[in-house]
């Protein structure tokens, strides 16, 4: 599932993009009128993906499989991220080391109002084998 509209912009540590929250938006509850913004963990960790993968590109090598391990003080603002509104998400690398294992600080705007910050922590592999051989066991 891909829920990012748009990358607005990245470089070696940042990026920035947008989700527009619609009635027909996954995640979509109709009695808050938007998305819960617990939501937003996953528009950070498919930000956080999408920098990953942009820097493979430029590196011409194959896209790792990542997995969101966890958030840690994760301020929800806003309860919803309203339907009709534009959303800004920026990540920004704080750690990454070669096993894979990252966190990144992320928060999410509606225009210059801050409604969700949360550390998130990431692991990015390529051997994907080896962990559904272990998971199989």
């Amino acid at each position: 599932m891909v829920l990012l509209d748009r990358v607005l912009h990245y470089d070696s540590m940042n990026l920035t993009a947008e989700v527009d929250i619609s009635v027909n938006s996954m995640f979509y509850d109709a009695t808050l009128n938007g998305v819960p913004a617990w939501v937003g963990i996953e528009y950070m960790a498919q930000a956080i993906s999408a920098l990953a993968g942009l820097r493979a590109k430029e590196k011409n090598q194959g896209i790792k499989l990542g997995f969101l391990l966890g958030t840690r003080k994760l301020l929800l603002v806003y309860k919803v991220l309203v339907a009709g509104q534009r959303y800004r998400i920026h990540v920004k690398q704080m750690f990454w080391d070669e096993s894979g294992m990252a966190n990144f600080e992320c928060e999410i705007f509606h225009d210059q109002e801050l409604c969700v910050e949360a550390k998130v922590n990431v692991f990015e592999t390529d051997e994907i084998e080896k962990i559904l051989e272990r998971n199989s066991d």
